[in-house]
């Protein structure tokens, strides 16, 4: 089951997260050297019960190349691929909202920002 998120919690909800892999080149022996793995995922943003951010979709794509002498390696190679990927998804999706949103700072308590915020002036 799921939960309803509080007042004043903006939430990312994943409608669709996808990863296919496609085969780019292949040796003589007609066997797979190069693969590409394109990963979709379409989110939408919404806070209160407003959406913020429509549905949206980003796609990454990354190649790596495949040698069959070092599948174990191989295998290893494309999992991490594959994290890093939803990562920097999650980080593109967090850019765009910021872009359009505005940027919103909300410190966390007892977080000094890195650069200083000026005080406002008296009397403003």
């Amino acid at each position: 089951m799921r939960q309803r998120p509080g007042p004043g919690v903006t939430a990312i909800h994943i409608q669709d997260l996808n990863t296919v892999r496609e085969v780019l080149s292949v040796g003589s022996d007609g066997k797979a050297l190069e693969f590409l793995l394109r990963t979709t995922v379409t989110y939408r943003v919404e806070r209160d019960g407003a959406v913020l951010v429509p549905n949206d979709l980003l796609q990454i794509s990354r190649d790596f190349s495949f040698n069959a002498d070092q599948v174990l390696a191989k295998d290893a190679e494309e999992a991490r691929l594959r994290a890093y990927i939803q990562t920097e998804l999650a980080e593109l999706i967090l850019i765009r909202l910021e872009a359009r949103l505005g940027r919103i700072i909300v410190p966390s308590p007892g977080v000094v920002p890195a650069v200083p915020v000026p005080a406002k002036p008296s009397g403003a």
